[in-house]
């Protein structure tokens, strides 16, 4: 069968520069980390402020709302607002005004940078590329899709180049799970979504972010489908910062409960949930990260932009989705509990080590982590954008319909 010439599509050539981009970035960018509680980071946000700014300038942002009034909660909230455009109402928290201005400038240009990449002119089944294209073919029943193997194999989709970064080489993936919005292919894989879009002040910084969002929704769709969790005591945290931001709920009399995932990575992961009588609604955030301090503080934030954002927007349609599952699945169980001191924490030398870890990680579990490059480079500001894929995660939490084998083994377990 004749070969297609993927050099011979603009497009194609262009997310291929992108990758080389990627790479020599990767290879030459700073390492070193710089303290911080809500990641890993290799700048101060006050040192890149004023250039992100600029790229979400540049991809059409109109303002930066602060919203942290929007309940006596005193924890920054910030949003960010692009007029007329369906998906770019995008919210930032931290435990600083800089961190949550950072946070939805990011959401924002990593959301406006996953938009404007378009689809390449590599159309054919999975079966077709497999005899046509010298390069790794990621399979689409791996993606966990609404379909048999047979059909997600035999369906035309869009491909779009990557780079696996567990084996350091091109691979091809279907195009729905890199772009976001994506509606080019007859039949959908699966309900397209942002999980793994991710924007740094490096390629390290996006790609560990990314890393860490796919693994997170993983391990909450796996325990909330499960009910494997285990109520984290408050009394046995002694670090400084998380007891401030639970201070600050105690405050306001929000009862916060915590939540730990068990999961199979032995990474930290907690839900952060609240009944606030205020606003007549059960909340939740998420966090994880290899640090249990990190991974914390970004529920108990994300916790507070859930509150806020939804105040803010009146988007009770949100609300209801988010009240029902932390209702059924998290509020009203009793489990057995955990002290903070009992999980596990790694901490790292810098984010080379940081990103082998990972990589390690899911290969001893037969994973590969795929990275595109979305970066926007038509505007001088060029903040690093890429999209993390993962094949084989669960995503159960946002599409109840897509069961992977993993998921479908625990649920047999319960």
């Amino acid at each position: 069968m004749e070969k297609i010439t993927i050099f011979s599509d603009n497009k194609t050539c262009c997310y291929l520069s992108n990758i080389s981009n990627m790479i020599y970035g990767f290879c030459n960018e700073d390492i070193e980390y710089v303290k911080n509680t809500s990641g890993s980071r290799c700048k101060n946000v006050d040192e890149i402020y004023d250039w992100i700014y600029m790229g979400a300038k540049e991809l059409g942002m109109d303002e930066v709302i602060d919203i942290s009034d929007y309940n006596k909660l005193n924890i920054p909230v910030y949003t960010v607002k692009k007029n007329g455009a369906l998906y770019h109402t995008n919210y930032g928290k931290g435990i600083t005004i800089s961190q949550a201005k950072i946070s939805a400038l990011m959401e924002f240009i990593e959301r406006m940078s996953a938009e404007k990449s378009g689809t390449t002119n590599i159309w054919g089944t999975y079966d077709e590329l497999t005899k046509k294209v010298p390069y790794e073919i990621v399979n689409p029943s791996n993606m966990i899709t609404l379909y048999t193997n047979y059909v997600s194999e035999t369906l035309r989709i869009n491909w779009i180049p990557v780079f696996n970064i567990s084996k350091m080489a091109i691979a091809f993936l279907p195009t729905i799970g890199v772009l976001f919005p994506y509606y080019e292919d007859e039949e959908i894989l699966f309900n397209n979504n942002t999980n793994g879009i991710a924007a740094g002040s490096n390629f390290h910084e996006a790609i560990i972010q990314g890393a860490y969002e796919v693994i997170e929704r993983d391990i909450i769709s796996i325990g909330l489908a499960t009910g494997k969790y285990k109520n984290v005591k408050k009394e046995s945290i002694s670090d400084e910062t998380i007891n401030e931001i639970l201070a600050e709920f105690s405050k306001q009399n929000i009862d916060v409960s915590v939540k730990y995932i068990v999961n199979e990575f032995d990474i930290p992961c907690f839900i952060a949930c609240c009944n606030d009588e205020y606003a007549k609604g059960i909340y939740g955030g998420y966090g994880c990260h290899t640090s249990k301090t990190v991974a914390l503080v970004r529920a108990l934030t994300e916790l507070a932009q859930s509150i806020k954002s939804l105040s803010y927007s009146g988007d009770e349609i949100q609300l209801i989705k988010r009240e029902s599952t932390i209702k059924e699945t998290i509020w009203n169980v009793v489990k057995e509990e955990i002290g903070f001191d009992e999980i596990n924490s790694t901490v790292f030398s810098d984010m080379n080590e940081e990103t082998e870890y990972i990589i390690n990680l899911l290969l001893e579990k037969n994973m590969h982590i795929y990275v595109a490059n979305l970066t926007a480079y038509d505007t001088s500001a060029s903040v690093p954008v890429v999209r993390v894929i993962i094949p084989g995660m669960e995503n159960w939490y946002d599409t109840r319909n897509r069961i992977g084998r993993r998921l479908y083994n625990e649920m047999q377990k319960c």
